[in-house]
């Protein structure tokens, strides 16, 4: 060992983690043993606890400005915004960060997270994704590239609706969390969850977060937990400014005066629990009249706009467009399944083609005859091309023989099994229509 004279705390913190420089009588000292096999000493850095703090410190100090985040036991060290790296307030308030998850007894797990975020309303989506697996000391790791290991994704979403509380007597609803985990390979189960934060109606004391989903919590019972909490807080007359937003919000659970909606028998269902929800459920999702005028309130609720089987929600006055989506179809068992769908689309014209990108998920697929919930049965990442020219009904390419209205290309994930997405819409080949051509194999 050789003592050093006083090292800037960055230089050390390096070196420490490094595995350059041991710590000694409060200072650091050279460990020449270091260069005799920097290859083994290097591989080290993640797995131990003081190189890894030591690490933590130098990113902080040299890229955060001293400062990580942590959520939910994983540490998130920044690297860039884009905003601050180009000094451009236009560009989007893209964040990266390195993710750093000690929880596992036996290795560290290494990630990249990126989030882009919104204003008026507020918005945050996050997407984070493990890349590789380091022992820790005296273990071992099969395969170190966490996606082939059963390294879980996740996707997630957090609308701002406002700040301040509101009124005793008017409606309120902080925001929405919408969160998707699942895996390529093995690992866990998909799963998602999805929190109303700050939900208030008129005459409740206090606003209330509901949940539905995410680790280890029935979905049933959250469920009828955010009826029952509802009906409660709903017990007060309907008045003020807020009373449409309100109704909006109380037909939705067969509360209000929605037309279209069945009532929801609320003395059955406090009589004999979740089944009698089951039973309002499907006769809501199962007709294609009272679908339809469930997402209408669901529009009138979020600010959005209602079609056929989904709700478009602008973000932040830009080119993301939040679509939430129900599909209702009949299993072969003749029993009634609904799946609850949502997609994020980014949009912008160039020149005769709008240009796009696609990330959506199949939240679950619910059995309405047994319960049985499968969450997240399918999602996709796509780009995607679409004419958008006043040339023969805005066709992506429009040639002799050929016709192509759009381009849908990316990755699907369907059952935790990875397949692309390759895909020609709306195709004339010599007089034949075709809806979809799927190209994704021969």
């Amino acid at each position: 060992m050789t003592t050093l004279p006083t090292l800037d705390p960055e230089i050390a913190d390096l070196g420490l983690a490094l595995g350059l420089l041991t710590t000694s009588n409060g200072g650091v000292e050279l460990d020449s043993s270091w260069f005799q096999d920097p290859g083994a000493r290097l591989t080290g850095t993640l797995g131990d606890d003081a190189r890894r703090s030591a690490l933590v410190r130098f990113v902080d100090a040299v890229l955060a400005q001293g400062e990580h985040s942590e959520q939910d036991g994983v540490t998130y060290l920044h690297l860039f915004n884009l905003r601050e790296l180009a000094s451009d307030s236009s560009l989007p308030d893209l964040t990266v960060q390195a993710t750093l998850d000690a929880r596992p007894s036996a290795y560290v797990e290494v990630g990249l997270a990126a989030s882009l975020g919104t204003t008026a309303p507020d918005t945050s989506t996050q997407v984070a994704i493990p890349l590789y697996r380091a022992a820790k000391a005296n273990q071992s790791v099969a395969q170190p590239f966490a996606l082939l290991a059963g390294g879980v994704i996740r996707v997630g979403t957090e609308l701002t609706f406002q700040t301040t509380p509101p009124a005793t007597d008017e409606f309120g609803l902080t925001g929405v969390e919408v969160a998707v985990e699942t895996a390529l390979v093995g690992g866990p189960a998909p799963s998602f969850r999805l929190v109303l934060k700050g939900l208030h109606l008129p005459g409740a004391a206090a606003p209330s977060d509901f949940a539905v989903g995410g680790p280890g919590v029935a979905i049933e019972d959250a469920l009828l937990s955010l009826v029952l909490g509802l009906v409660r807080q709903s017990a007060e007359a309907l008045a003020g400014p807020a009373a449409d937003q309100v109704q909006a919000a109380l037909s939705l659970l067969g509360l209000g005066d929605g037309a279209g909606i069945p009532p929801l028998p609320v003395d059955d269902l406090l009589e004999h629990g979740v089944d009698e929800l089951r039973d309002w459920f499907v006769a809501v999702m199962g007709e294609t009249t009272a679908r339809a005028a469930w997402l209408s309130s669901l529009a009138s609720l979020v600010g959005g706009v209602a079609s056929a089987d989904h709700v478009d929600v602008v973000l932040g006055g830009g080119p993301v467009t939040a679509r939430i989506g129900i599909r209702a179809a009949t299993a072969p068992s003749g029993h009634l399944t609904v799946t609850p769908q949502l997609t994020l689309i980014l949009s912008a014209v160039s020149g005769s083609v709008r240009i796009g990108a696609e990330a959506s998920a199949d939240l679950a697929v619910i059995d309405t005859a047994t319960g049985a919930i499968v969450p997240v049965p399918h999602s996709e990442v796509v780009v995607t091309a679409v004419g958008s020219g006043a040339d023969t009904a805005a066709k992506l390419l429009h040639t002799g023989p050929l016709d192509i209205g759009a381009l849908r290309l990316g990755l699907a994930i369907d059952a935790g099994a990875p397949t692309a997405v390759i895909q020609l819409l709306e195709v004339d080949f010599e007089g034949h229509p075709y809806d979809v051509l799927d190209l994704s194999s021969p």
